[in-house]
């Protein structure tokens, strides 16, 4: 039996250690798995109690973060293992490194009629004096027999409509023609009219943005002898404010006749976002060899309006084999009419056909190095200009100028978007091209928001001669402008208009967040199948933390302290000790 004394002293030496260790307050390194916290973002329009339940109990041993949505940015850390519910009414995006994975949960539409506007182009830049226009992809459920209208609204003024007779459910394309009211960048709103008894509108609308401008594309009609299909061609174009047409034509071998500044050469085709030619086989080997520096270098667009098969120096011109047809009567060559046309024997997996005839290619659109070479093979088609349609020739002529002029610009600029969120991230592309072919290219970028000061914005070779690419950080205010200049270039501008939360559609949100939860090695499953989630982190394993640790700081101590002395306190008062 262990004598009292011994134990008063064990009791007061192990009080003293306590307070001892509680002073010095020793900290321990080990080794602890960490309990899985799960952020849980909610980016539905209507009610997902039901996915949120079956959440906590395919989840049942993780900790579950409710968050909701800021904006258009997702509320999770980078270091935050997120799961997103999501029915596609809220366009999130994520600026941020992530070193967890999201994973998505998505709420499709209850059974009932329902329309979906799938998607909205519009052209990010628009000619102030030239209608617009959105190409809309619709998907139609249980709206067979129905009429859907869609408008076009720069805020609460309609400025295109269009509808679609449903004969059949599924997807459906078509054309809203659209006009421009004011200047500058301008919020577009392209939405659906919700059928009868359609069961969500969320689906409905679709926000862009167009830049309206009064540049013209300058055009420069060559004709190495006097051509009249290049004759109405100009007539076509020079009727448009939206073409600076300027022309040459050869009426002997020392006599030319046109406008000022359009000789054939370098100076001349490096301005030129849009080069025609009549009759190319007259064409001598010296003006072969600059239109095709044009071509691959410059990165400019060739169109070639042949009166007969190619020939000579100017076959080099003409991608592929053609072969030459003559018809007693004109036929349908995509919107022109022409009874002598070339045919193209084979289609090259590049090519562009715009035309056919008889089954094969007539007028094809071909990448010729940096550039594009369009040849019309419907040969008379001027003759037939008035047989139907009397503007279908005119508008072909002026549709494909301004596609083959934005292509040709000798600056270009590329947005990734012209409608963007507050405070985001916008980046962009830019291409120089010049006759000379320099390898050295010194090209300036500022940006300016509202009536900020500009901003100088970095800009980064993409591998390419004369590409570069950069990124825009835009702020708040309404409305940026991006300002891109080479030094011997005109200045170029693209704009971007800014809102609190784009809205670009059910399909472009959830492909934004399909991207994200592939990037981080998440998981997307639909709704009812949250087990599929809960199985998937069950078999992740969490990596253990090294953490430092305070024993002496728990409250608990007290207890075997105060345990101590009064054992030691007992004792000695039961012996009469003091």
């Amino acid at each position: 039996m262990i004598p009292v004394p011994v134990v008063r002293l064990a009791l007061r030496i192990a009080a003293i250690m306590v307070a001892i260790a509680g002073v010095a307050d020793p900290t321990l390194s080990i080794n602890r798995v960490p309990t899985r916290q799960v952020m849980v973002v909610t980016a539905v329009d209507g009610d997902a109690s039901a996915v949120r339940a079956d959440l906590g109990v395919a989840l049942a041993d993780v900790d579950l973060q409710d968050r909701q949505p800021r904006g258009a940015a997702l509320p999770c850390g980078p270091d935050d293992t997120c799961l997103v519910i999501a029915d596609g009414s809220v366009d999130l995006h994520d600026g941020a490194i992530r070193r967890a994975p999201v994973f998505m949960v998505k709420v499709g539409p209850a059974a009932g009629p329902n329309v979906e506007l799938s998607s909205a182009f519009v052209s990010p830049r628009q000619h102030a004096a030239a209608a617009g226009s959105v190409h809309v992809v619709l998907s139609g459920a249980g709206v067979s027999g129905r009429t859907t209208n869609v408008r076009v609204l720069d805020g609460s003024v309609v400025v295109g409509t269009a509808s679609h007779e449903w004969s059949a459910d599924g997807p459906a394309e078509l054309e809203v023609t659209w006009w421009a009211m004011g200047e500058g960048t301008r919020a577009l709103r392209v939405e659906a009219v919700p059928v009868e008894g359609e069961i969500a509108s969320f689906d409905n609308f679709i926000e862009a943005a167009a830049t309206l401008h009064d540049a013209p594309t300058a055009v420069l009609v060559f004709d190495p002898r006097p051509s009249w299909s290049s004759t109405f061609v100009r007539h076509a174009l020079e009727d448009d404010p939206r073409f600076a047409v300027r022309s040459r034509a050869r009426l002997g071998p020392a006599l030319t006749a046109g406008t000022p500044s359009s000789a054939l050469d370098a100076a001349t085709l490096q301005g030129a976002d849009l080069v025609v030619v009549g009759a190319p086989d007259a064409l001598d080997a010296g003006e072969v060899a600059l239109l095709e520096r044009y071509l691959r270098v410059r990165g400019g667009t060739l169109v070639l309006l042949p009166d007969r098969l190619p020939f000579g120096a100017a076959a080099r011109l003409f991608p592929g084999e053609w072969t030459e047809h003559l018809a007693p009567t004109a036929e349908s060559i995509g919107p022109l009419r022409a009874s002598e046309v070339l045919r193209q024997r084979t289609v090259g997996a590049t090519d562009v056909v715009l035309g056919t005839s008889r089954g094969l290619p007539a007028i094809v659109m071909s990448p010729a190095g940096a550039g594009h070479v369009v040849v019309v093979g419907a040969m008379d088609a001027w003759r037939f200009r008035d047989a139907a349609d009397r503007a279908a020739f005119d508008r072909f002529w002026r549709a494909l100028a301004v596609e083959g002029g934005a292509r040709g610009k000798e600056t270009t600029v590329d947005l990734a978007d012209s409608l963007v969120a507050a405070a985001s991230t916008v980046p962009f592309n830019v291409r120089v091209r010049s006759m000379q072919g320099r390898s050295a290219i010194a090209v300036r970028a500022a940006a300016r928001c509202d009536d900020g000061p500009p901003q100088m914005i970095r800009l980064w070779p993409d591998g390419e001669e004369g590409a570069f690419s950069g990124s825009w950080p835009v702020g708040g205010g309404s409305g940026c402008e991006l300002e891109v200049a080479a030094a011997d270039g005109p200045a170029v501008n693209a704009a971007v208009r800014v809102v609190r939360a784009p809205a670009r559609g059910t399909r472009a949100s959830f492909a934004r967040l399909e991207r994200l939860v592939a990037a981080t090695g998440g998981l997307s499953v639909p709704a009812g199948s949250e087990q599929v989630i809960g199985d998937a982190m069950r078999h992740s394993e969490l990596a253990a933390v090294r953490t430092a640790v305070h024993p002496m700081r728990s409250p608990w101590w007290i207890l075997p302290f105060a345990a101590c002395l009064a054992g030691e306190w007992w004792l000695r008062r039961r012996d009469g000790l003091r």
